[in-house]
């Protein structure tokens, strides 16, 4: 039943109740900031409609949530009796609640089931089992095998998570560590926008994952084994829905504290193969580098006797994630693209080539940065890339070192750095961009394996020794995994790390107040900038140049049909490539192209993919092809 909430009122009042609830999630408001903003409301209105904060937030739902205390000596969880005081098992150690609770040795759990059953009785549930021809998950080789085995049921669901840490204070060591969850059977954009809260460790310490994940795993082993009994909104008869743990997605801090294993830095730090790892002299310290050889895998059943013999191989001991069922503590935790490839390795080798620190190196390019720069920002992506290129001394985001180095990177080197560098830096390129289509072929499986192989053996050759570092190493296992789960962005953080970035409090200083207003401004007007790129590479091959979309109507003595059409000039492919290494030819991602005054029309659902256009030299330019829709900034 629509109510208005006055007499003439366009809105009614649940409408108004989630607008206002909105703008509070929108603006990080406080309890006390939603009551005023309702006080204010009230005034503009003819009658006080929000009487008090309380009932106003009893029409949402509130969260579920467990606390649990530990002791922090032997990481075991307290049971507390009606006083709220407790002894630990094993050390026999007296604590008070209330006084963990002010020391924060506490974390919290959310229970997954109540989230799934939402969904599942939601419309988001249509979205399920979508059919999917993309690389995604759903299509990889694990979760066929699970389907052939009917691990998987018809009604089932299968889940990746994610747990990180999120900094919360520059000046504080305070962190919080999230539990995330994903649905795999939802396509990409979908599961993005479902992402799960089911855990949060809070404090100056990082978490024992074996503590802190207890609660988690003892719920995911429930609900493999007894499942969900519920409706569905497409179905009123009640289903048994099991849910089961397919991956976890964690960076290379994260992931060893969940295998309970050696971080990289240690020996046999690798947690997919048996590399020993060396200890090189790097400037005034050391760091660990794994030189290119042979790999000797790791297998669960070696792991499981490394566990009972611990500390051997890099195993410190058992970890209580290895009690899931079907999941593999070795293979079901791969390694992630965001943090290794794009924080990691671009980072580490772009970063190299300016640093004056290197002037006597044949890589570095420090001195012709402001020309490189140049060009970077004379780049204007289409609207599907939100972030417009920025000097490379600046500080990037993992999504903008993705762009940097798919389709801003080589453009910006060629005629800056030596040939052999670039053919060298193409190999990453190359192999990023196949393992990142829609649709990944055995054969572009296989040209990937072989550019990340040759880019890795040749790095010590051109860097020196000390840039074999482990992300560089990662690139060697990396492929299989994609084999195992589909394309880098069917796994990646990326969907993780948003959600993290929506729950982390952002504080707005008073400070510097004009600086921020002009630095807000410049961004702006980048970004009206950029729209003015509009190309496309079209179902037929052609490359238009977009200048205008128009409506047409196609009026019968029946009816009019309405259809929008693109005009634009075609661009002609010039029988020229960006960069060719051996049998890694830029022909596969990108295109030189000329513009051309032919002006053709084409009708919108004509558009292939959305382009990046990079300046060349007179009137050539370079087209990149955005590699994938799913991901966005």
């Amino acid at each position: 039943v629509w109510n208005a909430m006055y007499d003439g009122s366009s809105i009614s009042r649940k409408e108004s109740e989630m607008l206002l609830m909105a703008l509070a999630l929108r603006h990080n408001f406080p309890d006390v900031a939603i009551e005023n903003t309702m006080h204010t409301i009230d005034c503009h209105l003819p009658h006080v409609e929000y009487r008090s904060k309380y009932l106003f937030l009893q029409n949402f739902p509130t969260a579920e949530m467990t606390e649990y205390y530990y002791c922090a000596d032997c990481h075991t969880i307290l049971t507390f009796d009606r006083m709220e005081n407790a002894i630990c098992n094993i050390c026999q150690k007296h604590y008070k609640k209330k006084e963990l609770k002010s020391l924060e040795q506490f974390f919290i759990n959310v229970p997954l089931k109540n989230q799934l059953e939402e969904i599942i009785n939601s419309k988001e549930y249509l979205n399920l089992r979508q059919e999917c021809s993309e690389s995604d998950v759903v299509n990889g080789s694990v979760y066929k095998q699970f389907l052939e085995k009917n691990t998987i049921g018809k009604n089932d669901i299968s889940i990746q998570w994610n747990v990180d840490g999120v900094s919360l204070y520059n000046s504080s060591k305070i962190s919080m560590w999230p539990i995330l969850v994903t649905i795999n059977e939802f396509k990409y954009r979908t599961r993005k926008n479902n992402v799960m809260l089911c855990g949060i460790w809070y404090g100056a310490k990082k978490p024992c994952m074996n503590l802190f994940l207890r609660p988690f795993i003892k719920e995911l082993l429930d609900l493999r084994n007894e499942g969900i009994h519920c409706t569905t909104y497409v179905n009123k008869e009640t289903i048994n829905v099991k849910v089961h743990t397919l991956l976890c997605v964690v960076d290379s801090v994260a992931r060893p504290m969940v295998q309970n294993m050696k971080q990289f830095n240690g020996m046999y730090g690798c947690s997919y193969c048996l590399h020993r790892g060396e200890q090189v002299c790097v400037g005034r310290g050391t760091a660990r580098i794994y030189e290119f050889n042979a790999i000797r895998l790791r297998s669960s059943h070696q792991h499981s006797i490394h566990v009972r013999k611990a500390i051997v191989m890099g195993v410190k001991g058992p970890s209580v994630v290895s009690l899931l069922s079907n999941f593999n503590i070795i293979e079901s935790v791969p390694p992630d693209y965001m943090h290794s490839c794009l924080l990691g390795i671009s980072k580490l080798f772009v970063t190299a080539w300016f640093n004056s620190n290197n002037n006597n190196e044949e890589y570095y390019i420090g001195l012709r940065e402001n020309e490189f720069n140049e060009r970077l920002l004379s780049i204007r992506p289409p609207t599907e890339i939100t972030r417009t290129p920025r000097p490379v001394a600046d500080k990037y985001k993992a999504n903008e070192w993705k762009n940097f180095v798919l389709y801003y990177s080589i453009p910006c080197l060629k005629g800056i750095m030596k040939t052999k560098y670039i053919k060298h830096w193409h190999l990453f390129v190359f192999g990023l961009n196949l393992l990142l289509k829609e649709i990944i072929s055995d054969s572009d499986l296989d040209l990937a394996k072989a550019a990340f192989e040759k880019f890795v053996f040749n790095v010590e050759n051109l860097y020196g020794k000390e840039f074999l570092k482990f992300n560089v190493h990662l690139l060697l296992h990396i492929p299989r995994f994609v084999k195992n789960y589909g394309a880098l962005w069917a796994w990646s953080a990326f969907p993780f790390e948003n959600f993290n970035g929506v729950i982390k409090k952002v504080f707005h200083g008073t400070q510097y107040v004009p600086q921020q207003v002009v630095k807000t401004f410049q961004r702006l007007r980048y970004r009206l900038k950029k729209r003015n790129n509009s190309c496309a590479l079209l179902s037929d091959g052609t490359i238009l140049n977009i200048t205008g979309l128009i409506k047409v109507s196609t009026i019968t003595p029946s009816s009019t049909e309405n259809k929008c059409v693109l005009i634009g000039k075609i661009m002609i492919i010039l029988n020229e490539t960006l960069y060719r290494y051996k049998n890694f030819n830029s022909n596969l991602y990108s295109y030189v192209v000329s513009e051309t005054e032919n002006i053709a029309c084409y009708e919108v659902s004509s558009i292939l993919a959305k382009c990046v256009v990079v300046p060349y030299e007179l009137e050539k330019k370079y087209v990149f092809p955005i590699v994938n829709k799913f991901e966005t900034d």
